[in-house]
């Protein structure tokens, strides 16, 4: 590379004397005759001939004013050598050299090589300025054969025909797609629906639906809650299960208290509610009588020997649903009175208050703080 621009540079010198001495002919005629033309010409032939890629690959990318000062010739000289690194595979060893030819105008002077190569002919031109000081232009021009020019309008053809084809496939495919975009709205849509369904399934609690009763079956003040916690916790006493189970969908009363049916069989419970004690029967339609169950009282923290069993009673307090003692109020030997709070019952994640049915002295509590029991299990007693 560095022999390359050492030489260039010495021509552009013998150049511009050369060009000095004949400063005062007229702009159309030749400052330097044609023989020394053509013996630049050919050395410039000469200095791409020798070239390799890699040497020519660092001049083509190199700065501008790393190959000539002046940035015009810079840009001719890498033009010039790009177009013959691309004409070369195609043109082979140097033959011959077959004439030249040089003409000139008011601005420029233009030397053509005719050459001979082993693969094709080809003209060199090499155009400097009128003072034959610098270059403006380099190119190389094979010499291509009707059958070779259409060879590479065939290829040519052809490679566009494919990517032309390649480019419809590809439309026509992603037009196939359209078809599926309603189907995937619909799957988004009908996602989503399943999502808020279940989200809406979550949150509905079976026991927050309303319950259907008619305001003329209340007694006057009664509260329907109150009753429907009684119905509920007496079902459930009955049926030995837990009261979160249960849902009561309706109340209606009965106009006839005898039942419909001939074997039939009631049970008894005494269930209390915000205070106040209820006698709740629940009837049992058709088949013998069942044999009651026996509550079965959770077994009791391990405590100290007591001195002994406290004395049970006449009057018991019994739990109405399953459920944990919270606290103890009262203690065995404390005088009641009608509603007075004895214990507190942890049952379906409320506290409810047992309180005493009537007016009388606590005989025994039979719990204690963190018990668990079941529904029926006598709680306290009172004489």
């Amino acid at each position: 590379m560095k022999k390359l621009i050492t030489l260039i540079c010495a021509l552009a010198c013998i150049l511009s004397l050369t060009a000095c001495q004949n400063s005062n002919n007229d702009t159309t005629e030749l400052s330097v005759d044609e023989a020394t033309i053509q013996q630049y010409t050919q050395t410039v032939l000469n200095q791409f001939m020798s070239q390799t890629e890699e040497s020519a690959e660092k001049i083509i990318n190199s700065k501008n004013s790393a190959v000539s000062e002046d940035n015009e010739m810079a840009l001719a000289i890498k033009r010039g050598l790009s177009n013959w690194m691309e004409a070369k595979d195609d043109l082979g060893a140097l033959v011959s050299t077959d004439g030249c030819e040089v003409t000139a105008d008011s601005d420029s002077v233009t030397c053509v090589l005719h050459l001979t190569f082993e693969q094709r002919k080809a003209d060199f031109a090499v155009t400097y300025n009128d003072t034959v000081t610098k270059y403006e232009s380099i190119k190389i021009d094979p010499e291509y054969s009707l059958g070779h020019k259409m060879k590479n309008a065939g290829l040519n053809t052809l490679m566009g025909m494919g990517i032309v084809f390649i480019v419809l496939i590809f439309i026509a495919f992603i037009i196939s797609l359209f078809k599926y975009i309603s189907k995937f709205e619909n799957y988004m849509a009908n996602r989503k629906n399943k999502k808020e369904a279940a989200a809406t399934a979550e949150n509905v609690n079976p026991a927050n639906a309303p319950v259907v009763y008619d305001s003329a079956d209340l007694a006057p003040g009664e509260d329907p809650l109150e009753l429907i916690a009684v119905i509920t916790a007496a079902i459930a006493a009955s049926e030995n299960t837990l009261v979160d189970r249960l849902v009561v969908r309706s109340i209606k009363k009965r106009k006839n208290n005898r039942s419909s049916r001939r074997n039939s069989f009631m049970k008894n419970y005494v269930i209390t509610v915000n205070g106040t004690s209820y006698d709740v029967t629940v009837e049992e339609v058709g088949g013998a009588a069942p044999v009651a169950a026996t509550p079965v009282a959770a077994p009791v923290k391990a405590a100290p020997a007591k001195a002994a069993a406290p004395a049970a009673g006449s009057v018991s307090v019994t739990a109405p649903m399953p459920g944990k003692i919270l606290n103890v109020k009262l203690q065995a030997g404390a005088v009641v009175k009608k509603g007075d709070v004895i214990l507190i019952l942890e049952a379906m994640k409320m506290e409810n208050e047992i309180v005493a049915p009537e007016d009388g002295t606590i005989a025994s509590i039979n719990v204690a703080t963190g018990d668990s029991v079941e529904a029926g299990a006598v709680l306290a007693t009172l004489n």
